[in-house]
């Protein structure tokens, strides 16, 4: 496909917002003779910077996790805006209720199709002997990977192919001699050594997620004081032992994806307890007789139906697909690490 060229540039990649908040910065990127041109639109100035094919140290271009967790966060709205629509239109409630779940419903859907047709996301930086540079233009795996291959044979027919005794070399160390690399150097030194730490708390968290899904779903179709208090109750263990689990995994031996999932549960832990104190107060300012009075603002919070409550609904459809998918992620997980742990070292090689 052909490039846009302009005063003897070539276009490598279209303009992408780059950063602010207020005015929004857009990058785009341009092969010219000997140089690639970057350019930042700021609305109504531009700043360019330019990086010699000679003087390129290296490209680094790595996939980043960004684009799987906003998919993921659209598809767990989805989820839960689906399946409050169904109730609303089997149960007949409110039109607004429908018509605001239902929005939601389609943007969350046209959303997901247009980041599934995007494809994952990346993050792409540019080295020299002075400096480093994110290159914001690249921010997609399907455009950068031929964007870069054609910067990359711009940059051998100046410095030639690289060495493959060279490319071994980088391979083995993982990556190639930057600027700035003592000063990374230095600070990879300073890290404290791992330890390794038994899962019980983390498991336990787990569990109780598992076991608060239950109670959630158990809580659509019963109420009651009872259901409340053992509803607290579980709240409260899970904050302790959630708080635990994060303190005792720091600088320990659990692999990454498990800690993210800890601290998910931390989040879904805050965002529980902000959706409770704002429900207890619409419940406390609907029945303004219980004022002062705690014991009766708690009967009256167990008595409401969750099957003519809209908003109960919806909060306890949050509470089960949210408990469910980190609960059982985060205990396959802690299995998976405990089977590579209990796992015999690889035999060393005969000499």
């Amino acid at each position: 496909m052909a490039r846009k060229t302009h005063n003897g540039y070539t276009r490598l990649a279209k303009g992408r917002r780059a950063s602010g908040l207020v005015v929004a910065t857009r990058q785009s990127l341009w092969l010219g003779e000997d140089h690639l041109l970057v350019v930042n639109n700021h609305g109504y100035t531009e700043d360019y910077k330019r990086f010699y094919f000679a003087q390129v140290q290296g490209v680094v271009l790595h996939q980043t996790p960004g684009g799987t967790l906003r998919m993921g966060l659209l598809l767990f709205v989805l989820l839960g805006s689906t399946l409050t629509l169904l109730p609303g239109l089997i149960f007949g409630w409110p039109a607004t209720m429908n018509w605001v779940t239902g929005s939601l419903t389609g943007i969350c859907a046209a959303l997901l199709l247009i980041g599934q047709v995007k494809g994952p996301t990346c993050s792409c930086t540019i080295h020299t002997a002075v400096q480093s540079h994110r290159l914001h233009a690249l921010h997609r795996l399907r455009h950068a990977v031929p964007a870069l291959q054609q910067l990359r044979e711009c940059i051998e027919l100046v410095q030639g192919p690289l060495d493959p005794a060279q490319l071994t070399q980088i391979m083995m160390d993982g990556t190639p001699p930057l600027a700035g690399s003592r000063t990374r150097t230095a600070e990879r030194g300073r890290k404290p050594q791992l330890r390794a730490i038994k899962t019980t708390t983390h498991a336990a968290v787990f569990v109780l997620l598992l076991g608060d899904c239950i109670h959630s779903a158990i809580r659509i179709t019963q109420s009651g004081i009872a259901l409340l208090a053992i509803g607290m109750l579980t709240g409260t263990a899970l904050t302790v032992l959630t708080v635990l689990a994060l303190v005792r995994q720091q600088n320990s031996t659990l692999p990454l994806s498990v800690r993210r999932t800890t601290w998910f549960a931390a989040g879904h832990l805050g965002i529980c307890q902000a959706i409770g104190m704002v429900y207890a107060i619409i419940c406390a300012i609907s029945h303004p007789e219980t004022s002062g009075d705690s014991w009766n603002r708690m009967k009256a919070m167990a008595a409401i139906q969750a099957l003519e409550s809209p908003g109960l609904m919806a909060i306890l459809i949050y509470a089960i697909i949210a408990s469910l998918v980190i609960g059982a992620t985060g205990l396959r997980l802690l299995e998976r690490h405990r089977i590579a742990a209990s796992a015999p070292p690889p035999l060393q090689p005969p000499l």
